[in-house]
Parts: C-alpha cells; sequence; structure tokens
C-alpha cells in the first residue's frame, strides 16, 4: 500500500472558524508535551478568545485531498509556571482550608520517682488535672495492683507493654469520668479514691485475670 506523505507545515497550523468570523491558529506542542495533558486537549496561542471554532484539517493522498472537520471549544487556560515562553500550564492549587482538630486529653505515666512531686503512695492509682489548656491525666505505673500484674516473670517486655495499653485507656477514661462527678458534686477526697480503685480494680480484672487472680481468662469466666 502506498506511503501516505506527511502534512505540509502549511497545514499543521490549522485556522479555525468562529462565530462572527474570528479565527483561531492551533499550535500543537512537542510531542513530548503530551504525557500530562488530558486527553484531547491542544496548547492554543494564550490570547484566544473563548468561544466555539470549527476546525477544519485537509490532507492530500495522491491525486486525491480529504477533508474534516472537528468542532473546538476555548476554555479559560491554566496557570503559567511563572518562567515565560512556553513552560508547561500547571492547574491552580485549591487553597486548603486548616480546621481547628479538637485535641483530646493526654494520658502520662508516673513513675516510682515521681511520687513525691505528686503526692502518690502505692495505692494511688492517679489524678486529672484540668486547665485552659487542656485536660493531663496520670496514671500511677507502680500502682501496686498493676506493679503486680506487669512483673509477672512470665510475661515478655511485648506482653508487657500490651497490659500496659489494655490498662491505660479505660483507667484513664474511668478517672475522668469521675473528675467530672467530683466537680458537678464536690465529693470528698476519700470518697474519689474509693471509686478511682474499683475503676483499676475492674479494668485489670477485665483485661488481666491470669495476672490478677493466677487463672486465665476462660477460668474465670467459669
Amino acid at each position: 500500500s502506498p506511503t501516505r506523505p506527511p502534512p505540509s507545515p502549511s497545514r499543521c497550523r490549522s485556522p479555525c472558524a468562529g462565530r462572527g468570523g474570528d479565527r483561531l491558529e492551533l499550535r500543537p506542542d512537542r510531542v513530548g508535551e503530551f504525557g500530562d495533558r488530558p486527553p484531547g486537549e491542544l496548547r492554543d496561542h494564550q490570547h484566544a478568545a473563548v468561544g466555539d471554532y470549527k476546525l477544519i484539517a485537509t490532507l492530500r493522498v495522491g491525486n486525491q485531498e480529504l477533508t474534516d472537520s472537528i468542532a473546538i471549544t476555548v476554555v479559560e487556560g491554566r496557570e503559567r509556571d511563572g518562567r515565560g515562553g512556553r513552560g508547561k500550564g500547571r492547574m491552580k492549587k485549591k487553597a486548603k482550608e486548616k480546621r481547628q482538630v479538637p485535641v483530646g486529653p493526654e494520658v502520662n505515666w508516673i513513675k516510682r520517682d515521681g511520687w513525691d512531686e505528686h503526692d502518690y503512695t502505692a495505692t494511688t492509682v492517679g489524678h486529672v488535672d484540668e486547665s485552659d489548656r487542656g485536660v493531663d491525666i496520670y496514671l500511677n505505673l507502680d500502682f501496686d495492683k498493676l506493679f503486680e500484674v506487669l512483673s509477672n516473670p512470665r510475661y515478655t517486655p511485648p506482653v508487657v507493654e500490651a497490659r500496659k495499653s489494655a490498662y491505660m485507656v479505660p483507667t484513664a477514661l474511668g478517672l475522668y469520668r469521675i473528675h467530672q462527678l467530683d466537680n458537678e458534686n464536690d465529693l470528698p477526697d476519700d470518697v474519689v479514691r474509693r471509686m478511682q480503685t474499683v475503676v483499676a480494680d475492674s479494668v485489670l480484672l477485665a483485661t488481666d485475670p491470669e495476672g490478677v487472680l493466677g487463672m486465665s481468662a476462660e477460668e474465670a469466666e467459669d
């Protein structure tokens, strides 16, 4: 079959007829620049008027001339990259809306060497400190019953960390709820301490009956 000759240079910049006799000259970019452009998009002259046009293309094959047309709509262009010339356009970046994310209570462990600072003893579960800066919940890492569980010689370091995590969250939530009740009802200090101990004991029993009672969870359920 005969090889089709490439279109003549005069045909590469095809004029498009628009409404009212306006004309638009399309300038195809280098082939390597089509990779990051949406399919069907051509770059036009930067001063092209927005509107509807018709692209007419003619190709001569031997003694015959093939002609076809396609409708083209010119829309607002994309931002240039600021380097001038024919640099690639960039899509305008939508400004990110900054939202204030609420910060929850911060939970801190208090070790034995910090007892004096917080007036802790071996039977202290923890306390809650609430201020304009937020809520801080402090848990006694060496609370006697927790210390006994974490000192289980059969527990590997990963198991100890898992036990600490299982104890921390529900106990901290329980202490914060007791703190709210105390603010609402002005509870006596000894009542607050007993309620905190009940919370800690319940969490340890639920999360680690083997460490508290010396039996597995299945045996505790029986």
